[in-house]
Parts: C-alpha cells; sequence; structure tokens
C-alpha cells in the first residue's frame, strides 16, 4: 500500500555529509530536491549538513518511496534568513499519480558551512506561524534570537549566551550561583547558572498561541514559546538527576519552554517575564 504523501513529506530529509556548492539557501533545497528525486544518493549527502548523518537511512528510504510512488515537482515559496549563518526556507511539493494529486508545504532548515549553504533539516516551523514581532536596530526578532539561544545551548557557548541576555539578568543569573561558586569569576557563575536551567533540544515545536505580548508579562516584553524535545542524552541525564533528587523515576520526553525578550537600546535581549 502507498505511503500518504503528507506523512511522508514530513518525516524526510534530514541528511549529512558536507561537499557541493550551494551559494544560497534556496539552491541548497533545491539541488538536495533534485539529487533525492533522480535516486542518486550521494550527490544529495553532498547537500547536507552533519547535524542529521545518524537518521540517514531511515530518511533517505523515506523520501526515495516517495518519489517512486508519485510524481514530485518542488517550487519555494519563501525565505526567512534567521542570521548570517542559518535560514529557513518554505516550499511547495505538488504530487501526483494515478489516483489523484495535491500539495503539501514544507519548511527546510539550511546552515552555510565554509561558505556553502546546505540542508540541516526538514519539516520545521516557518516564523509566519508565530506571532508578528518588531525588528529591532540590527533587523532581528525575537524569534532569531530564540534560534540562536538554542543553538548555544547545545553548543554550550556560555559567551554567546550571556551577550543575547539583558544585562540585568545575566546579573540574576550570576547572582543566584550557588554559595560554592561565590569565589569564582563572574563568567564561570554564569555558566554555572546556565547549566542548571538550560535544556539541550534535539526539536523545537512551536508553541504559537503560548508567544507575543501575554497578559502575564510585563509591558513590553515578548515572549517565544516551544515544546522541546530534549536530545536522548540530555533526557536521560535529567531522568537521573530526578531520581536522584527525588526518588522519582520519571520519563523526561518533552518540556514547555519559552524565551522571553525585551527591547534594551535597540535590541531583543533575553529577560523574564516580567523584564528583570
Amino acid at each position: 500500500m502507498k505511503k500518504q504523501p503528507l506523512c511522508v513529506a514530513v518525516a524526510i530529509i534530514s541528511f549529512a555529509s558536507i561537499g557541493c556548492s550551494d551559494p544560497t539557501p534556496e539552491a541548497a533545497v533545491e539541488s538536495f530536491f533534485e539529487a533525492t528525486k533522480a535516486g542518486n544518493e550521494d550527490k544529495a549527502k553532498k547537500h547536507v549538513t552533519e547535524n542529521m548523518l545518524a537518521s540517514w537511512d531511515q530518511d533517505y528510504e523515506s523520501n526515495q518511496q516517495l518519489h517512486e510512488n508519485h510524481e514530485v515537482t518542488m517550487k519555494v515559496i519563501d525565505t526567512a534568513e534567521i542570521s548570517d549563518d542559518t535560514a529557513r526556507v518554505k516550499v511547495e511539493w505538488a504530487y501526483s499519480d494515478e489516483g489523484g494529486s495535491g500539495t503539501s508545504i514544507i519548511t527546510f532548515r539550511v546552515r552555510k558551512t565554509d561558505g556553502n549553504w546546505l540542508v540541516d533539516e526538514a519539516g520545521v516551523s516557518f516564523l509566519d506561524e508565530f506571532p508578528e514581532a518588531e525588528k529591532d536596530s540590527q533587523g532581528k526578532t525575537p524569534y532569531d534570537y530564540a534560534e540562536r539561544y538554542y543553538t548555544a545551548i547545545n553548543e554550550e557557548d556560555f559567551p554567546t549566551l550571556r551577550k543575547l541576555h539583558a544585562d540585568s539578568y545575566a546579573e540574576h543569573v550570576i547572582r543566584n550561583a550557588p554559595g560554592g561558586e561565590k569565589d569564582k569569576s563572574d563568567d564561570e557563575r554564569f555558566a554555572y547558572g546556565m547549566n542548571q536551567r538550560m535544556h539541550k533540544s534535539k526539536d523545537l515545536i512551536p508553541r504559537p498561541d503560548a508567544s507575543g505580548f501575554l497578559r502575564n508579562n510585563a509591558e513590553g516584553v515578548f515572549s517565544v514559546a516551544y515544546k522541546l524535545i530534549p536530545t536522548d542524552e540530555y533526557a536521560r541525564k535529567r531522568e537521573r538527576e530526578i531520581l536522584e533528587r527525588h526518588g522519582v523515576k520519571t520519563p523526561f520526553d518533552e518540556i514547555n519552554t519559552a524565551l522571553s525578550f525585551k527591547m534594551v537600546d535597540g535590541v531583543w535581549k533575553i529577560t523574564n517575564k516580567f523584564g528583570m
């Protein structure tokens, strides 16, 4: 029995290896699509990052089933630049077979590596699913900085995390470091404080209904909310910590999370919902 195109499409494609030259985000997605459509696995691998290497076999098989069962074409609908080296490309897939035709909307995350744009993940959210946010003096919105924040969390890039925070809120994190950390530098105490509250993620599912200028936020505070799916390694670590601290064995498969932002000197900065 044939798989439904939309189900297959959403599951498709996050692959890995570095190779071909794609000068734009759109070119990376188009090159990747054409290679997979042609069944050229080696060429497809050259248009993607190393991020999803572990899922290559499963995802490539699903992708090939889609092309084997349907005639598929693709066109780019929109592109959102998240940062200098990250973008999201929304495409429409039109598919047809003897049973009829239809379309699916898919968004790819692409990243620039060594000057080339490569496909990093498929089936992510596009920014227009969230409430609209004003751009700051850098041309960025809270969504742009949220993307940087979660990337920095996964990479344990504490200098970037501190720059993303409002000074007043970073000082709050530093002040609340445990007593045993008081003799260390502010940077070390900030890193320790962040380690206590951060969650490493393998997926972020948008929660538009919990985003925006919320009623419980201080005036001018904008929230960006996700359902966070932790990495397997991080989930097991948190489960062990919960068991040790509370004697309870609880699965740590997902968590609702949100970042709050306020404008500081014309730039969106991370704060809490009270605008600290």
